[in-house]
């Protein structure tokens, strides 16, 4: 009677468990419709840029001198001979002092303007370029 009791149970345990049957993480094709995968959340703005913009300042340089005194004296000379917008400044990068004259928009501009300067006695001046 026992041993019928045990095989009776057993039945009804097996049975309980295929009529209770769902979706498990082994069994692949059931449920799929049940699977919701969440929107994206993150909405990134357009990057935009604004290439009018110049990131850079453009000059040109006549000059660069170690010592203050000498970059003093080519300063004056070179402000006599090309006008009042020549300026001297101490670069924190390089530690030289750099005489330049102009403020142009673009290198175009100063490239057309480098060929006067270099033919009214500054044959060594350069475009050159200063991040803002």
């Amino acid at each position: 009677m026992k041993k019928f009791r045990v095989f009776y149970l057993l039945c009804v345990t097996v049975l309980i468990a295929l009529a209770s049957h769902s979706c498990a993480s082994f069994d692949d094709d059931c449920c799929e419709e049940d699977v919701i995968i969440p929107p994206d959340t993150v909405k990134l703005p357009p990057v935009v840029i604004d290439e009018n913009k110049v990131p850079y300042r453009v000059t040109i340089q006549l000059g660069a001198f170690r010592n203050k005194e000498y970059a003093d004296e080519f300063y004056q000379k070179a402000k006599a001979s090309l006008g009042g917008d020549v300026t001297l400044r101490l670069d924190n990068l390089d530690g030289l002092y750099k005489i330049e004259i102009g403020d142009y928009g673009d290198v175009q501009t100063a490239n057309s303007s480098l060929n006067g300067i270099q033919s009214r006695g500054y044959p060594d001046a350069f475009v050159h370029t200063i991040p803002r």
